[in-house]
């Protein structure tokens, strides 16, 4: 019995660190489309703007996980640039959606 829930925690941890592993690619491609979008000239370069600055909170929470795991500092900057993260990807979504609908 106790083998087979440190074999699931160990399982547990092993996921949470893979999602840390993900957010650092996921920050990188949060970079490169809010550049893209802040460039475009057809999106608001507003969207573009939010969607770099939770490319950070991405990244930070990545990185600073695995190598500052007690920086309280670093967690809440992170928290707070992947709040601009959801307000960005949410609003690209939506601007996207009533875009393709009005065409």
């Amino acid at each position: 019995m106790e083998q087979g829930q440190s074999l699931a925690l160990l399982f547990l941890d092993a996921h949470q660190d893979g999602v840390l592993i993900w957010g650092i690619f996921f920050g990188l491609h949060l970079t490169a489309l809010g550049y893209l979008v802040y460039q475009s000239g057809y999106v608001p370069r507003i969207l573009g703007v939010l969607l770099l600055l939770g490319s950070f909170g991405y990244t930070i929470e990545s990185v600073a996980t695995f190598t500052l795991p007690d920086n309280i500092l670093l967690s809440y900057l992170s928290m707070g640039l992947l709040g601009f993260a959801v307000i960005g990807e949410l609003s690209f979504a939506i601007w996207l959606m009533l875009k393709g609908f009005s065409k």
